[in-house]
């Protein structure tokens, strides 16, 4: 896209048009560290940091950090030709100030994941999370038990939940009572999730047959902070089906199964919880509109990167 066509007549390179533009719509792209993709459309006179809120709202990233204060959203205008140049954008500015423009790219991402990793942090992630995954497993010894490649600061985990659970047996689907799960701790931990992997059979929605897990803070919603305990807490919600999405599946079939009579007469008889209900669904979205009467938020569509081009 042309220059021309690309900035509004009065904008200069730097994104500073002139006081009290007439405003317009902008279609511009969302990244974030995950590397997901998201359109969206938007006014130019919108403030960026309101832009930021939207866009935190929408992936249900937290809105406050571990010590209670607001998380504050890094937004950076991506230089497609040189992304060395990318410009960090000020939350105060509007959108058309701040130089964005049609089909143009924004980094989003909180700031805590903004750089590389610290050394030091990253050391002081490993040592407090072996700590707390060890007061967990040492609070019920019978359920849990906790391997490690190291004994200080370990970067790979191997736990056994002795927990009910569904696997796929030569019948269908049944029950288990030992699940097996490895978690590495790649070299931008905690910057970056942890990789999960199911080492025994499981069936189940957000988990593939080779093991990948693929759900919440595993995926689009993980921050730093969160630690590595309470991520192990949520794969034993996993593990007894206290924890599953049935809309962003890994496993068609076993997402089939979950949704049907059976599998929710099943799930429920192990302790897990039954599918969300359409009612409460629209429940939910009637509180938030009338919570967010009176302002019209941004709207993000998923982009495929293969389907722009075509």
């Amino acid at each position: 896209m042309s220059e021309a066509k690309q900035r509004p007549a009065g904008a200069g390179a730097g994104g500073t048009g002139p006081p009290g533009h007439d405003p317009y719509d902008i279609r511009l792209f969302i990244e974030d560290p995950a590397g997901d993709r998201y359109s969206a459309q938007a006014r130019s006179d919108m403030l960026v940091r309101d832009l930021a809120a939207d866009y935190f709202e929408e992936r249900g990233w937290p809105t406050r950090g571990s010590n209670g204060r607001p998380q504050r959203g890094v937004v950076e205008l991506v230089d497609a030709e040189n992304p060395e140049r990318s410009q960090r954008l000020p939350g105060d500015q509007t959108l058309h100030d701040a130089g964005v423009r049609d089909e143009d790219t924004l980094l989003m991402l909180p700031e805590s994941v903004a750089g590389a990793v610290n050394p030091q942090d990253r050391l002081r992630a490993l040592v407090v999370d072996q700590r707390e995954v060890k007061a967990l497993a040492a609070s019920d010894p019978q359920q849990i038990t906790v391997t490690t490649n190291a004994d200080h600061a370990p970067t790979r985990y191997e736990l056994t939940f002795r927990y009910t659970g569904v696997k796929l047996g030569d019948r269908g689907p049944e029950l288990s009572s030992e699940h097996r799960i490895e978690i590495v701790l790649p070299a931008d931990y905690p910057l970056v999730a942890p990789i999960v992997r199911w080492l025994t059979p499981i069936y189940h929605p957000n988990i593939d047959v080779r093991g990948n897990v693929c759900l919440g803070v595993l995926a689009e919603r993980y921050l730093p902070g969160l630690g590595l305990a309470y991520i192990v807490r949520m794969l034993i919600d996993i593990a007894r089906y206290r924890n599953y999405d049935l809309h962003g599946v890994y496993n068609v079939e076993a997402a089939t199964w979950a949704r049907s009579a059976e599998g929710q007469t099943t799930i429920l008889a192990l302790g897990g919880n039954p599918e969300e209900q359409p009612l409460d669904a629209l429940l939910e979205m009637a509180r938030r509109l009338e919570r967010d009467a009176g302002r019209q938020r941004t709207r993000f569509t998923r982009v495929n990167r293969f389907d722009e081009d075509a």
